[in-house]
């Protein structure tokens, strides 16, 4: 039996080198030497002629049995591998006798389909449908009779100016277009002069236009022509009818301190000159990293903005927050929010002032982000000021993402259950003010790895329950939600954070999800249970349904329901 077990040990561990050092085509690229053998070696000081001591004698005698039997098990290896070998090939060759036509077999559609994934990457416009059109005859004659793979105009300040107009040839009198100017350095006023030119003619059919900058360090010059507030003060003024227009995309890249390049600076964003001329009565999509559009933006039916905001220390957070209340205020339209803050080192620790009330009197649907969150826990945290701060009589959904610094390993799993309530209770809105909030979404995510002992390393082995992080979920402050959707690294709880107000407004949560929460086991499924019959918010719940769960499965849910049914019987 131990003879089988170490054949079977060798055998895993051959698997383990061939997925390690093998090449691609296959081939052994090394050689075996007397040497990389133990007992080889001995032979490396030994001579034929020599006259051997009883000892060596015997070491060499046994270590000669030991490599008859290891060349008759390499045979046997060998054999099995061959065959095995053969088995996988006769499953392989109808495979690879199809993949051996390549591209030639595929149907001129579903090429053009791989083309149209392939073809726009972020930022980049068309150069690879260029690419593309010049790898062979039949890729050319496929990338040019599919005329929207060239609806995507690039521009920079070296861009080769009849390649555009090749594009927009090739794009047709019909499909819609989608304008991408991205540069790091200054682009000269002439060529915007013949951007905006070449643009007039097919303005009705702009679609989305895209703005990408790396201006580090133009804040200092007087020219405001190299910042994205001067590149659209360029754009803007000259006369276009978008009547397509429907989303537009802000984004540059960070300023940093010309005398620390280590040091990210915020610097306010300039005004947008009033006299554009842009009608676009249907521009309802504004995206935004690291910019914050001044007050004086000029488009006013945006009904959905989305800002990725990396969060700077000292006073560039105060500086931030104060423009952003100032550019969510006078977005009357505003439908839909997706705020993505990133914060750097300990910036979200705010120590600015009260930014005052932020009116959003049509949102239904806001999203947060609170990405590398510092721990512990402060009260002068920055997302509490601002969630306090807003009021949106409409909004019916509410989805926070919380992820904290991957750093903070030396915080405990209590220390961490003390710090993720105060952060969950501070992301959520004032249920008074916020009555027709119907559908929440909890997630926390960080690295596993990044914290010995708080999860166990494979979803398989079941962690301890008191190194398991708690995700204790204040039902108080989301009474009205219907639909409840977890994800968490850990196990969930519900608690009643104001006891004495919990009473004066019956709970509506029928419906419980639980998303990945791959560290549950079915006690935990049990607990939550029993921490809402605790709270008195058991007699509305219908279903608790499960996705994903790597422990959990529906028929575990189904069992907790219908014990607590029973319960209530009895």
């Amino acid at each position: 039996m131990a003879r089988l077990t170490a054949v079977e040990q060798v055998v895993h561990s051959l698997e383990a080198a061939a997925k390690l050092v093998h090449s691609d085509d296959g081939r052994l690229t090394f050689a075996l030497k007397h040497s990389d053998w133990e007992s080889g070696r001995n032979l490396e000081n030994l001579t034929s002629s020599e006259i051997f001591d009883s000892k060596m004698m015997h070491e060499l005698a046994s270590n000669h049995r030991q490599l008859e039997y290891i060349a008759q098990f390499t045979k046997a290896l060998s054999d099995s591998a061959s065959d095995l070998l053969g088995r996988m090939g006769r499953y392989l060759e109808p495979c690879y006798a199809k993949m051996s036509k390549g591209v030639v077999s595929l149907p001129d559609e579903i090429l053009g389909l791989i083309f149209k994934f392939a073809a726009f990457p972020e930022e980049e416009g068309p150069k690879y449908t260029i690419y593309l059109s010049q790898v062979s005859r039949r890729f050319r004659r496929l990338a040019l009779s599919d005329q929207s793979l060239w609806s995507c105009i690039f521009f920079r300040h070296d861009t080769n100016l009849e390649r555009i107009d090749r594009c927009i040839e090739r794009c047709g009198d019909h499909n819609d277009v989608h304008i991408v100017l991205k540069d790091s350095a200054r682009v000269e006023v002439d060529h915007l002069e013949y951007l905006m030119e070449t643009c007039s003619p097919f303005a009705s059919r702009l679609r989305t236009i895209s703005l990408f900058g790396d201006w580090d360090g133009s804040w200092e010059d007087a020219n405001s022509d190299y910042t994205l507030a001067g590149t659209l003060n360029q754009l803007l003024p000259h006369p276009l009818t978008l009547p397509r227009l429907h989303e537009l995309r802000l984004s540059q890249a960070f300023n940093y301190d010309p005398n620390d390049r280590d040091r990210r600076v915020w610097i306010s964003t300039e005004e947008i000159n009033d006299d554009d001329s842009w009608t676009a009565p249907n521009l309802h999509i504004l995206r935004c990293s690291e910019y914050i559009p001044p007050l004086s933006f000029p488009f006013q039916t945006i009904t959905s903005f989305s800002l990725k905001l990396t969060l700077v220390p000292g006073e560039g957070i105060s500086g931030q927050m104060d423009e952003l209340r100032g550019f969510l205020f006078r977005m009357r339209n505003l439908e839909e929010i997706d705020l993505d803050f990133i914060n750097d080192g300990d910036a979200d620790k705010y120590l600015g002032r009260d930014i005052g009330i932020i009116s959003l009197p049509d949102v239904t649907s806001l999203t947060i982000h609170a990405r590398n969150s510092s721990l512990p826990f402060s009260s002068f945290w920055v997302l509490n000021f601002f969630m306090k701060c807003l009021r949106m009589p409409k909004l019916e959904r509410l989805d926070i993402h919380l992820e904290w610094q991957k750093s903070d390993t030396l915080f405990t799993p209590d220390t961490l259950n003390r710090a993720l309530p105060l952060f969950i209770y501070a992301l959520m809105p004032d249920p008074i003010l916020h009555q027709h909030l119907k559908q929440c979404s909890i997630e926390l995510s960080h690295s596993p790895s990044e914290y010995k002992g708080v999860l166990s390393s494979k979803p398989s082995e079941l962690r301890v329950r008191e190194n398991s992080i708690e995700l204790k979920i204040p039902l108080d402050k989301i009474p009205y939600v219907t639909v409840l959707e977890v994800k968490t690294v850990g196990y969930v709880c519900f608690f009643l954070a104001e006891k004495t107000k919990a009473s004066m407004q019956p709970y509506q949560l029928r419906e419980l999800r639980l998303s990945s929460c791959n560290n549950m086991i079915e006690k935990d499924l049990e607990d939550m249970a029993r921490s809402l019959d605790d709270i008195g918010a058991s007699d509305t719940l219908e279903h608790i349904v499960i996705r994903n769960c790597d422990l959990l499965d529906e028929r575990m849910a189904e069992a907790v329901m219908e014990n607590r049914r029973e319960s209530r019987i009895v």
